[in-house]
């Protein structure tokens, strides 16, 4: 049996990017979830951001436990302090574990 060939209607030509990428891990996400789907106008976002506080940051990944937790792109030069984006994100990495 020709497994590649069998697999060939189901591979990306082109993976998603942008907003369908986040479409897209929002709908694996929602395998995760004990609400069901979420709401129209809460589709496009994820449920973590950098902009949060270190302590909201660090809530969210307690309570999400071992379900995986998506957070948006880290882009420290875009942001207005990004030392203190960069030490965020270090404190949340390493209480990871």
């Amino acid at each position: 049996m020709d497994l590649a060939g069998s697999l060939a209607p189901y591979v990306l030509t082109e993976p998603p990017t942008g907003r369908d990428l986040v479409v897209a891990v929002r709908a694996l996400l929602s395998l995760f979830s004990k609400t069901g789907p979420l709401a129209p106008d809460r589709r496009r976002s994820l449920p973590a951001n950098w902009a949060s506080t270190v302590n909201v940051l660090e809530h969210m990944a307690f309570t999400a436990k071992d379900a995986p937790l998506m957070t948006d792109d880290f882009n420290p030069t875009g942001a207005a302090d990004p030392a203190k984006l960069r030490a965020n994100a270090d404190r949340l990495f390493q209480a990871a574990g």
